[in-house]
């Protein structure tokens, strides 16, 4: 990932984006420093442990169990924000719960964090719980309270859940403190799969005149 963010991703920028990396802090063939080293290199200024968490693995499960106990941890990932503060990067810590919110925030004193409230219902793959927007809106909030008393000046931003939508995350940005959102499913796939899937049935749907 790391030569193809600077092979293709970054001469396609030409500089003129700001790029976050998402690294596995998990990764026992990588020393950390040389990862953030090579980052800053290649321009990329902002490091977060969005993506390859350990927290997409739910807690309660015997696959959690087994990669802790084998040293893959939430610890290290809030361990390699508190490397690349120190190295002046900016840094974006993410957490799928309160708990782990706290830990993340208190330690590694991210510049933005982001509350991931669970996979992005919608479309053909997404998982729905059922949980309504309200509900995704309040929860986000209770821990946007409790981390803002941590650190006052952190910018706080929205994920997954009942955001499906641009109106949902509306309803995000009017019922919350948040200071944004960050899409993925909502932007990068739900879009696709309806236009791809429209195409395909007006294909579909062609007559034979014979």
């Amino acid at each position: 990932t790391l030569d193809y963010t600077e092979q293709d991703i970054m001469p396609a920028l030409k500089g003129d984006a700001f790029v976050c990396a998402c690294v596995n802090a998990n990764d026992p063939l990588k020393d950390m420093v040389q990862v953030i080293e090579r980052c800053k290199a290649m321009g990329v200024y902002c490091i977060s442990n969005i993506g390859p968490s350990i927290s997409y693995v739910d807690k309660d499960s015997e696959v959690f169990r087994v990669l802790t106990n084998s040293g893959i941890t939430f610890q290290n990932e809030i361990e390699l924000l508190q490397v690349a503060r120190e190295m002046e990067m900016v840094t974006i810590g993410l957490a799928f719960d309160e708990e782990d919110s706290r830990l993340m925030v208190e330690q590694a004193q991210p510049d933005v964090f982001c509350f991931h409230a669970g996979t992005t219902k919608g479309g053909l793959r997404g998982y729905d719980t059922g949980e309504t927007i309200d509900q995704t809106s309040a929860r986000t909030e209770e821990v946007n309270a409790k981390v803002r008393k941590l650190k006052e000046d952190i910018i706080l931003i929205a994920h997954g859940s009942a955001m499906e939508t641009p109106e949902d995350s509306q309803h995000i940005l009017d019922r919350t403190t948040c200071d944004g959102i960050w899409t993925g499913s909502s932007t990068e796939r739900i879009p696709i799969e309806a236009a791809v899937y429209d195409a395909c049935k007006r294909f579909a749907d062609l007559k034979f005149n014979h």
